[in-house]
Protein backbone atom coordinates (compact mmCIF):
# COMPACT_ATOMS: atom_id res chain seq x y z
CA UNK A 1 0.00 0.00 0.00
CA UNK A 2 1.84 3.27 -1.23
CA UNK A 3 2.56 6.41 1.26
CA UNK A 4 0.06 9.36 0.86
CA UNK A 5 1.83 12.09 3.11
CA UNK A 6 4.52 13.79 2.86
CA UNK A 7 7.32 11.05 1.56
CA UNK A 8 10.45 13.58 3.30
CA UNK A 9 9.17 14.22 6.40
CA UNK A 10 8.33 10.50 6.90
CA UNK A 11 11.69 9.29 5.76
CA UNK A 12 13.17 12.11 8.75
CA UNK A 13 10.91 10.05 10.93
CA UNK A 14 12.18 6.85 10.50
CA UNK A 15 15.57 8.10 10.39
CA UNK A 16 15.16 9.61 14.22
CA UNK A 17 13.29 6.73 15.11
CA UNK A 18 16.56 4.38 13.97
CA UNK A 19 19.23 7.02 15.26
CA UNK A 20 17.62 7.49 18.67
CA UNK A 21 15.66 4.39 19.50
CA UNK A 22 18.70 1.91 18.71
CA UNK A 23 21.82 0.92 20.99
CA UNK A 24 24.46 1.06 19.59
CA UNK A 25 23.49 3.32 16.25
CA UNK A 26 23.73 1.98 12.90
CA UNK A 27 25.75 3.41 10.73
CA UNK A 28 24.98 4.47 6.88
CA UNK A 29 20.99 4.15 7.42
CA UNK A 30 20.11 5.06 4.15
CA UNK A 31 16.20 5.67 3.12
CA UNK A 32 14.61 6.76 -0.02
CA UNK A 33 11.38 7.31 -1.37
CA UNK A 34 10.15 6.69 -4.71
CA UNK A 35 7.33 7.97 -6.40
CA UNK A 36 4.71 6.20 -7.70
CA UNK A 37 2.60 6.66 -10.96
CA UNK A 38 -0.95 6.15 -9.59
CA UNK A 39 0.24 8.57 -6.46
CA UNK A 40 1.65 8.31 -3.35
CA UNK A 41 5.68 6.57 -3.13
CA UNK A 42 6.82 3.51 -1.53
CA UNK A 43 9.58 4.01 1.18
CA UNK A 44 12.60 2.01 1.21
CA UNK A 45 15.13 1.54 3.88
CA UNK A 46 18.45 -0.46 3.63
CA UNK A 47 20.02 -1.61 6.55
CA UNK A 48 23.27 -2.69 6.24
CA UNK A 49 24.70 -5.05 7.99
CA UNK A 50 26.29 -4.54 11.24
CA UNK A 51 29.70 -5.74 12.56
CA UNK A 52 29.23 -4.39 16.31
CA UNK A 53 26.03 -6.27 17.59
CA UNK A 54 23.21 -6.57 19.20
CA UNK A 55 21.39 -3.65 18.87
CA UNK A 56 18.92 -2.80 21.70
CA UNK A 57 15.70 -1.17 20.79
CA UNK A 58 15.48 1.81 23.61
CA UNK A 59 12.28 3.99 21.53
CA UNK A 60 10.23 5.23 24.16
CA UNK A 61 12.05 3.46 27.21
CA UNK A 62 12.20 0.14 26.23
CA UNK A 63 15.09 -2.08 26.52
CA UNK A 64 14.67 -5.19 24.25
CA UNK A 65 16.38 -7.07 21.62
CA UNK A 66 15.48 -8.72 18.66
CA UNK A 67 17.32 -11.68 16.24
CA UNK A 68 15.67 -12.30 12.98
CA UNK A 69 15.17 -15.51 11.63
CA UNK A 70 13.90 -16.91 8.23
CA UNK A 71 10.25 -16.89 9.62
CA UNK A 72 10.46 -13.14 11.05
CA UNK A 73 11.86 -11.85 14.71
CA UNK A 74 12.14 -12.87 17.73
CA UNK A 75 14.09 -12.57 21.37
CA UNK A 76 16.92 -14.23 21.78
CA UNK A 77 17.59 -16.06 24.67
CA UNK A 78 20.50 -15.34 27.04
CA UNK A 79 22.46 -18.14 25.42
CA UNK A 80 22.04 -16.56 22.13
CA UNK A 81 23.03 -13.04 23.65
CA UNK A 82 25.71 -14.58 24.98
CA UNK A 83 26.98 -15.82 21.75
CA UNK A 84 26.23 -12.67 19.97
CA UNK A 85 28.24 -10.37 22.42
CA UNK A 86 31.25 -12.32 21.97
CA UNK A 87 31.18 -12.80 18.35
CA UNK A 88 32.24 -8.99 17.24
CA UNK A 89 35.84 -9.32 19.18
CA UNK A 90 36.24 -12.82 17.74
CA UNK A 91 36.30 -11.10 14.46
CA UNK A 92 38.82 -8.34 15.12
CA UNK A 93 41.05 -11.27 16.48
CA UNK A 94 40.51 -13.33 13.46
CA UNK A 95 41.59 -10.51 11.33
CA UNK A 96 44.71 -9.06 13.36
CA UNK A 97 45.65 -12.96 13.04
CA UNK A 98 44.88 -12.65 9.35
CA UNK A 99 47.28 -9.87 9.11
CA UNK A 100 50.49 -11.01 11.88
CA UNK A 101 49.76 -14.04 9.73
CA UNK A 102 50.79 -12.52 6.40
CA UNK A 103 53.21 -10.14 7.52
CA UNK A 104 54.81 -13.21 8.92
CA UNK A 105 54.73 -14.91 5.21
CA UNK A 106 56.20 -11.88 3.46
CA UNK A 107 59.44 -11.43 5.56
CA UNK A 108 59.69 -15.23 5.04
CA UNK A 109 59.21 -14.95 1.45
CA UNK A 110 56.42 -17.25 1.42
CA UNK A 111 54.57 -15.18 -1.00
CA UNK A 112 53.04 -16.31 -4.57
CA UNK A 113 55.16 -14.25 -6.40
CA UNK A 114 59.05 -13.60 -5.36
CA UNK A 115 59.70 -10.04 -3.92
CA UNK A 116 62.79 -8.07 -4.05
CA UNK A 117 65.12 -7.67 -1.40
CA UNK A 118 64.40 -3.91 0.66
CA UNK A 119 61.80 -2.68 2.30
CA UNK A 120 57.84 -3.38 0.81
CA UNK A 121 54.18 -1.84 1.20
CA UNK A 122 51.63 -4.58 2.37
CA UNK A 123 47.99 -3.65 1.87
CA UNK A 124 45.80 -5.62 3.55
CA UNK A 125 42.44 -5.54 1.71
CA UNK A 126 40.73 -7.92 4.33
CA UNK A 127 36.55 -8.57 3.41
CA UNK A 128 34.78 -9.14 6.64
CA UNK A 129 32.16 -11.53 5.99
CA UNK A 130 34.85 -14.27 5.08
CA UNK A 131 35.72 -13.73 8.38
CA UNK A 132 32.46 -13.10 10.05
CA UNK A 133 30.54 -15.87 8.92
CA UNK A 134 32.88 -18.02 7.04
CA UNK A 135 31.76 -16.71 2.83
CA UNK A 136 34.02 -17.11 0.69
CA UNK A 137 33.94 -15.95 -3.22
CA UNK A 138 35.71 -17.72 -5.79
CA UNK A 139 37.35 -15.31 -7.29
CA UNK A 140 37.78 -17.02 -11.18
CA UNK A 141 33.66 -17.56 -11.16
CA UNK A 142 33.28 -14.12 -10.21
CA UNK A 143 35.34 -12.51 -13.05
CA UNK A 144 34.07 -15.04 -15.49
CA UNK A 145 30.52 -14.21 -14.42
CA UNK A 146 31.76 -10.57 -15.17
CA UNK A 147 28.91 -9.80 -12.25
CA UNK A 148 30.44 -10.19 -9.27
CA UNK A 149 33.50 -7.80 -9.37
CA UNK A 150 33.96 -4.44 -9.77
CA UNK A 151 35.32 -3.11 -13.35
CA UNK A 152 36.97 -0.16 -13.52
CA UNK A 153 34.68 1.68 -15.95
CA UNK A 154 32.32 3.36 -13.51
CA UNK A 155 34.41 6.66 -12.68
CA UNK A 156 35.61 7.11 -16.84
CA UNK A 157 31.62 6.62 -18.51
CA UNK A 158 33.08 3.44 -20.45
CA UNK A 159 30.28 1.50 -19.18
CA UNK A 160 27.77 3.42 -20.18
CA UNK A 161 29.07 3.55 -23.83
CA UNK A 162 29.52 0.11 -23.76
CA UNK A 163 25.89 -0.87 -23.08
CA UNK A 164 24.88 1.37 -25.33
CA UNK A 165 27.19 0.40 -28.39
CA UNK A 166 27.14 -3.48 -26.96
CA UNK A 167 24.33 -5.05 -24.92
CA UNK A 168 25.30 -7.54 -22.52
CA UNK A 169 29.32 -7.13 -22.94
CA UNK A 170 30.10 -7.68 -19.46
CA UNK A 171 28.29 -11.09 -19.60
CA UNK A 172 31.09 -12.49 -21.83
CA UNK A 173 34.09 -14.02 -20.31
CA UNK A 174 36.91 -13.02 -22.49
CA UNK A 175 35.51 -9.19 -21.73
CA UNK A 176 35.34 -9.82 -17.98
CA UNK A 177 39.39 -11.27 -17.74
CA UNK A 178 40.50 -8.59 -19.72
CA UNK A 179 39.08 -6.10 -17.92
CA UNK A 180 39.25 -7.26 -14.77
CA UNK A 181 42.40 -5.60 -14.13
CA UNK A 182 43.38 -1.50 -14.88
CA UNK A 183 45.98 -2.47 -16.32
CA UNK A 184 44.96 -4.33 -18.69
CA UNK A 185 42.02 -1.42 -19.03
CA UNK A 186 44.77 0.79 -19.66
CA UNK A 187 46.14 -1.91 -22.67
CA UNK A 188 42.98 -2.08 -24.50
CA UNK A 189 42.60 1.42 -24.62
CA UNK A 190 46.06 2.36 -25.78
CA UNK A 191 45.97 -0.26 -28.45
CA UNK A 192 42.51 1.73 -29.76
CA UNK A 193 43.86 5.14 -29.32
CA UNK A 194 47.29 3.90 -31.46
CA UNK A 195 44.47 1.87 -34.30
CA UNK A 196 42.59 5.04 -34.34
CA UNK A 197 45.24 7.61 -34.81
CA UNK A 198 47.35 5.39 -37.35
CA UNK A 199 43.65 5.47 -39.34
CA UNK A 200 43.57 8.97 -39.40
CA UNK A 201 46.66 9.44 -40.42
CA UNK A 202 45.79 7.20 -43.49
CA UNK A 203 42.52 9.46 -44.02
CA UNK A 204 44.95 12.75 -44.01
CA UNK A 205 47.64 11.09 -46.10
CA UNK A 206 44.94 10.25 -48.67
CA UNK A 207 43.51 13.96 -48.64
CA UNK A 208 46.24 15.74 -48.98
CA UNK A 209 47.32 13.38 -52.15
CA UNK A 210 43.84 13.37 -54.06
CA UNK A 211 42.50 16.88 -53.04
CA UNK A 212 45.07 19.42 -51.85
CA UNK A 213 48.01 18.18 -54.13
CA UNK A 214 50.35 18.69 -51.68
CA UNK A 215 53.50 17.37 -51.73
CA UNK A 216 54.36 15.16 -48.45
CA UNK A 217 57.81 14.79 -46.94
CA UNK A 218 58.76 11.24 -47.00
CA UNK A 219 60.50 10.68 -43.46
CA UNK A 220 61.69 7.26 -44.25
CA UNK A 221 63.52 8.39 -47.59
CA UNK A 222 64.95 11.32 -45.73
CA UNK A 223 65.98 9.44 -43.13
CA UNK A 224 67.62 6.67 -45.81
CA UNK A 225 69.65 8.90 -47.25
CA UNK A 226 70.61 10.80 -43.99
CA UNK A 227 71.84 7.12 -43.06
CA UNK A 228 73.83 6.39 -46.17
CA UNK A 229 75.53 9.73 -46.05
CA UNK A 230 76.47 9.36 -42.60
CA UNK A 231 78.05 6.04 -42.43
CA UNK A 232 79.41 5.86 -46.42
CA UNK A 233 83.08 7.07 -47.04
CA UNK A 234 82.93 10.33 -49.02
CA UNK A 235 84.60 10.42 -52.16
CA UNK A 236 87.43 13.19 -52.53
CA UNK A 237 88.05 14.00 -56.20
CA UNK A 238 91.47 15.51 -57.59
Amino acid sequence: MPFTGNADDERRRLEDIARTGLEPRIRNLQTRAVPLAEGGAVIIVRVPRSYAPPHRVIYKNRSRFWARASSGKYEPNVEELRHIFTEAPRIAERIAAFRTDQIVRITAGETPIPLGPGGKVVLHVVPVPAFADGRLLDVVSAVAAGTHVPLPLDGMGLRRMLDGAVPGWDEAVDWSLLLERQSFLVLVVSICMTLLFLLLRAVLAWYADSRLRIPRFHLREHALRAGVAFFSTPEIKR
